[in-house]
């Protein structure tokens, strides 16, 4: 063996490095408006997937459903009005739990003029009511790079 390689310097790894996507502690703020300069005045605040808000929701809403489905005794028949409406409402309710379970708090947002104080009950509500704002707040949570050490 030759010692003509030990001094070679190493390269350096290229590509995309998947620790920056492990810490469970990142938060990111969901802009909903701006200032005159650009700055958010109103956004909510979620956690990732690889927070443990969201694990703990995502392993509870299965654990639901299997039991369920075992409860039922079949597999839904989404032919039948009745299987499909228990699937669609099975659905959004899951959805508004994960949205509720990822979100830390909020500021900036009113109701009728008056300051929107954040609570999990007030998030349940919002996202109950308001598939637009639940659905961009799903979005950012499935969208990775946003919770990415920078």
């Amino acid at each position: 063996m030759s010692d003509e390689n030990l001094d070679q310097p190493v390269a350096a790894a290229v590509g995309f490095d998947i620790g920056l996507s492990e810490n469970t502690d990142v938060t990111y703020d969901i802009p909903f408006s701006y200032d005159a300069d650009g700055k958010a005045n109103a956004g909510i605040t979620v956690v990732g997937k690889n927070s443990q808000q969201y694990k703990d929701a995502d392993r509870a809403l299965s654990r639901v459903a299997l039991k369920k489905s075992a409860v039922r005794g079949r597999p839904l028949d989404l032919k039948k009005d009745s299987d499909s409406d228990e699937f669609l409402d099975q659905r959004e309710s899951t959805n508004i739990a994960l949205a509720v379970a990822v979100t830390v708090g909020w500021f900036g947002l009113t109701n009728g003029g008056a300051e929107f104080t954040f609570s999990k009950e007030a998030a349940k509500a919002l996202y109950a009511k308001n598939s637009v704002v639940r659905d961009k707040v799903l979005a950012a949570v499935e969208d990775t790079s946003n919770f990415l050490k920078r």
